[in-house]
């Protein structure tokens, strides 16, 4: 019993799901909202609707783009991809410190608010036992 195959648009949409829940994890690591817009893609249909006529199927997406030249494309050396890694955990941990460094500064604003009103509330307090 041979396999069945996968069309081009199945093929598309099951990309563009894989793309759509990379984002959903990148959202949920940045910390983001999660009714924020994860992606600029339509949600997915439950189903794939096969053509009724004799039409050939949409060409995929790739299939559109241009061939590029392999050869032309410089291939990165181990140590190379190894740095450009590092490189990308280093700035998503320094975003992740400057959203931190934020809260911080919120919550100290907050506490300076808070111990203002707790004066505030004892020189009131003060001044009613004295009258």
């Amino acid at each position: 019993m041979g396999r069945t195959r996968r069309t081009a648009a199945q093929k598309a949409a099951s990309a563009r799901g894989l793309q759509i829940a990379r984002e959903r994890r990148l959202h949920n690591q940045l910390g983001l909202p999660s009714d924020a817009p994860t992606s600029s893609h339509p949600p997915l249909p439950n189903h794939v609707d096969r053509p009724t006529s004799s039409a050939p199927p949409p060409m995929a997406e790739h299939a559109m783009k241009p061939k590029v030249n392999r050869k032309s494309v410089p291939l990165l050396s181990a140590s190379q991809r190894a740095q450009k890694r590092d490189e990308l955990k280093l700035a998503r941990e320094l975003e992740r410190i400057a959203a931190l460094e934020r809260d911080l500064q919120d919550v100290l604003r907050r506490e300076t608010k808070l111990r203002e009103e707790i004066k505030a509330l004892k020189l009131k307090k003060c001044h009613r036992e004295m009258h």
